[in-house]
């Protein structure tokens, strides 16, 4: 005979019946962490996933300083900025059913963050100028200026700096340095820093546009940073530290720039706790025309011709050429016409150029023009002369300038009086006819 069995049904209720966070709201300072815990209730188990401010903080979360754990039961949020303020949904599901609850997360005290910072300018003397730099935080962060590194005193009434600063929103300060009458002594690095009770702004490294260097010359490089307290800045090239030793307040200097020295930079700032901001630029290199000297013929003599070529060696392409006398342009009275020549070697592919074979010029009136392969590579200038008189006796400068510079050469043209001229020229002596 069966023993009579006793069978237990249990009934489950697909449905969720409550999802709940621990906290409704959380205050948490600047750089510290947030933690928020997700509970639920009811079968089968759900998938657990987290909104901010409506938008799901997606997969990439659990490599980052906000990270998922315990099957997403748990959000971990460290180094806690103000980008992450405001409202976490914590939305459970299942096959049948889903629910979710929320919690606010507000900032408590936060370190300063510049919102806006002032730019490299270069003005005339006797110019005004304003410099504004504007800073969030809580609570509300107070500015300091610096010049060439070194605190700016705060001015008397009447001087010729001011320093204001206002509260322009809630939690963000404003602050003006404000120069009048500008010399050339109030040139310099300036430093705007903003900082409150809870600590110093971040590193941060404004937009650097294409910087153009001279080759031969120096150059010194700032890095426009921002942010305290500081403790390193370095300049690196294609990743590697750049060669030459930096100066004061994020300088690099180059003493002598060359050709070579064209590329990328990248400026990085790194803050007392490891913060980091880097900006990249480009130095482009240009090179300034280089004069061939010149001179005039020694033993020029009235009603002669004459010629002067002002050749430019090397430097960037185009050149544009200006002759002068004595250091204004040459009048037409003078009759002098500058002309500029070139020449191309055309070298048929895969043939030997003989050193008997004719070159051809084209000639148009008074000016021979170049048959180059890069049309308008021009690279020199003559100055001729039809029929030189003393008039054109004077000092002639030919002036070549490009992209990177301006240089000129000057020699002198000294015209020698013909004597058989000078007789014929002699008045002829007066008569006087009686009757």
């Amino acid at each position: 005979m069966l023993k009579p069995q006793k069978i237990i049904r249990q009934n489950h209720q697909d449905c969720l019946s409550t999802v709940d966070l621990d906290t409704p709201r959380s205050v948490v300072n600047s750089g510290g962490t947030a933690t928020i815990n997700c509970t639920w209730s009811g079968w089968p188990a759900p998938r657990l996933g987290w909104l901010h401010n409506g938008a799901p903080l997606g997969a990439g979360v659990a490599g980052g300083r906000v990270r998922v754990h315990n099957d997403g039961a748990q959000l971990v949020i460290t180094s806690v900025h103000r980008a992450d303020k405001g409202v976490y949904q914590c939305m459970a599901r299942n096959e049948r059913d889903s629910a979710q609850a929320s919690s606010e997360l507000r900032l408590g005290d936060t370190a300063p963050e510049l919102q806006y910072t002032f730019i490299e300018q270069v003005l005339r003397p006797g110019q005004v100028v304003t410099l504004k730099c504007s800073a969030a935080g809580s609570p509300p962060p107070h500015f300091t200026w610096l010049l060439d590194g070194q605190p700016m005193a705060t001015p008397t009434r009447g001087h010729k700096y001011s320093l204001e600063q206002f509260t322009v929103k809630s939690n963000e300060v404003a602050a003006f340095l404000n120069i009048s009458n500008v010399r050339s002594e109030d040139g310099g690095l300036y430093t705007c820093r903003a900082a409150n009770a809870l600590g110093e702004a971040p590193p941060y490294v404004r937009s650097i546009g294409p910087i153009r260097a001279v080759a031969g010359r120096e150059l010194v490089l700032y890095c426009p940073y921002s942010g305290y307290p500081i403790s390193s800045v370095r300049w690196e090239r294609d990743g590697s530290p750049a060669e030459w030793a930096g100066g004061g307040e994020g300088a690099l200097t180059i003493p002598r720039v060359e050709a070579g020295h064209a590329g990328a930079y990248t400026c990085t700032v790194t803050g007392a706790r490891g913060e980091i901001g880097r900006r990249e630029l480009q130095l482009l290199v240009s090179n300034p025309p280089e004069i061939e000297p010149f001179s005039f013929s020694a033993n020029l003599q009235e009603g002669k011709r004459a010629q002067v070529s002002c050749i430019v060696t090397s430097g960037d392409m185009p050149v544009h050429f200006t002759w002068l006398k004595d250091g204004a342009p040459i009048p037409s009275a003078l009759q002098a016409i500058a002309a500029r020549t070139s020449f191309l070697l055309r070298i048929p592919h895969n043939r030997r150029l003989l050193p008997d074979r004719p070159v051809d010029c084209s000639q148009m009136k008074n000016l021979i023009v170049a048959q180059v392969e890069e049309r308008g590579a021009e690279f020199f200038s003559n100055l001729v002369f039809k029929e030189v008189s003393a008039r054109h006796s004077g000092r002639y400068t030919c002036v070549a300038s490009n992209s990177a510079a301006k240089v000129n050469y000057t020699a002198e043209l000294v015209v020698k009086g013909n004597a058989r001229r000078r007789e014929l020229a002699r008045p002829a002596p007066a008569s006087r006819f009686c009757r």
